[in-house]
Protein backbone atom coordinates (compact mmCIF):
# COMPACT_ATOMS: atom_id res chain seq x y z
CA UNK A 1 0.00 0.00 0.00
CA UNK A 2 2.79 2.41 0.92
CA UNK A 3 4.57 1.58 -2.36
CA UNK A 4 1.42 2.44 -4.33
CA UNK A 5 1.10 5.76 -2.50
CA UNK A 6 4.75 6.54 -3.29
CA UNK A 7 4.20 5.70 -6.97
CA UNK A 8 1.24 8.11 -7.10
CA UNK A 9 3.54 10.91 -5.96
CA UNK A 10 6.16 10.39 -8.68
CA UNK A 11 4.42 12.65 -11.26
CA UNK A 12 4.30 15.49 -8.70
CA UNK A 13 8.00 15.22 -8.04
CA UNK A 14 8.81 15.06 -11.75
CA UNK A 15 6.75 18.25 -12.09
CA UNK A 16 8.74 19.83 -9.27
CA UNK A 17 11.91 18.83 -11.12
CA UNK A 18 10.70 20.61 -14.26
CA UNK A 19 9.90 23.72 -12.22
CA UNK A 20 13.30 23.82 -10.55
CA UNK A 21 15.25 23.00 -13.72
CA UNK A 22 13.35 25.68 -15.63
CA UNK A 23 14.03 28.28 -12.95
CA UNK A 24 17.70 27.33 -13.03
CA UNK A 25 17.73 27.60 -16.83
CA UNK A 26 16.29 31.11 -16.53
CA UNK A 27 19.11 32.14 -14.21
CA UNK A 28 17.28 31.94 -10.90
CA UNK A 29 19.08 30.62 -7.86
CA UNK A 30 17.64 27.23 -6.92
CA UNK A 31 18.21 24.66 -4.21
CA UNK A 32 18.69 20.90 -4.51
CA UNK A 33 19.79 21.00 -8.16
CA UNK A 34 21.71 17.70 -8.04
CA UNK A 35 18.73 15.92 -6.46
CA UNK A 36 16.39 17.44 -9.03
CA UNK A 37 18.57 16.30 -11.92
CA UNK A 38 18.61 12.78 -10.49
CA UNK A 39 14.81 12.74 -10.11
CA UNK A 40 14.41 13.93 -13.70
CA UNK A 41 16.79 11.29 -15.06
CA UNK A 42 15.58 8.34 -13.00
CA UNK A 43 11.89 9.30 -12.69
CA UNK A 44 12.08 8.18 -9.07
CA UNK A 45 11.30 9.97 -5.83
CA UNK A 46 14.14 11.54 -3.89
CA UNK A 47 15.10 9.92 -0.60
CA UNK A 48 12.21 10.18 1.89
CA UNK A 49 14.22 12.43 4.19
CA UNK A 50 14.51 14.96 1.32
CA UNK A 51 10.85 15.10 0.26
CA UNK A 52 9.88 18.16 2.31
CA UNK A 53 12.99 20.11 1.31
CA UNK A 54 12.43 19.16 -2.32
CA UNK A 55 8.86 20.48 -2.30
CA UNK A 56 10.01 23.68 -0.58
CA UNK A 57 12.73 24.14 -3.21
CA UNK A 58 10.06 23.95 -5.94
CA UNK A 59 7.91 26.58 -4.19
CA UNK A 60 10.95 28.84 -3.83
CA UNK A 61 11.80 28.37 -7.51
CA UNK A 62 8.27 29.42 -8.49
CA UNK A 63 8.57 32.52 -6.28
CA UNK A 64 11.97 33.41 -7.77
CA UNK A 65 10.62 33.12 -11.31
CA UNK A 66 7.59 35.24 -10.45
CA UNK A 67 9.72 37.92 -8.74
CA UNK A 68 11.76 38.28 -11.92
CA UNK A 69 8.65 38.50 -14.09
CA UNK A 70 9.51 35.32 -15.95
CA UNK A 71 6.42 33.23 -15.18
CA UNK A 72 5.05 33.21 -18.74
CA UNK A 73 8.44 32.33 -20.23
CA UNK A 74 8.95 29.66 -17.56
CA UNK A 75 5.59 28.07 -18.40
CA UNK A 76 6.50 27.85 -22.07
CA UNK A 77 10.02 26.57 -21.45
CA UNK A 78 8.89 24.09 -18.80
CA UNK A 79 6.36 22.60 -21.18
CA UNK A 80 8.97 22.22 -23.92
CA UNK A 81 11.44 20.70 -21.48
CA UNK A 82 8.85 18.25 -20.16
CA UNK A 83 8.02 17.04 -23.68
CA UNK A 84 11.55 16.97 -25.14
CA UNK A 85 13.92 16.67 -22.18
CA UNK A 86 15.83 19.77 -23.22
CA UNK A 87 15.41 23.49 -23.37
CA UNK A 88 15.22 25.20 -26.75
CA UNK A 89 18.26 27.17 -27.86
CA UNK A 90 17.97 30.94 -27.62
CA UNK A 91 16.83 32.60 -30.84
CA UNK A 92 19.64 32.84 -33.36
CA UNK A 93 21.74 30.02 -31.90
CA UNK A 94 22.14 26.72 -33.69
CA UNK A 95 23.04 23.33 -32.32
CA UNK A 96 26.53 22.14 -33.21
Amino acid sequence: MENEKQEERVPNFIGYAVIILTAHHLGCEVEMLATVQEVWLTKRLPEPVLLGMYERAARQAVAAVQERGLAEQADRLGEIFYRTGEFPLPDGEQQQ
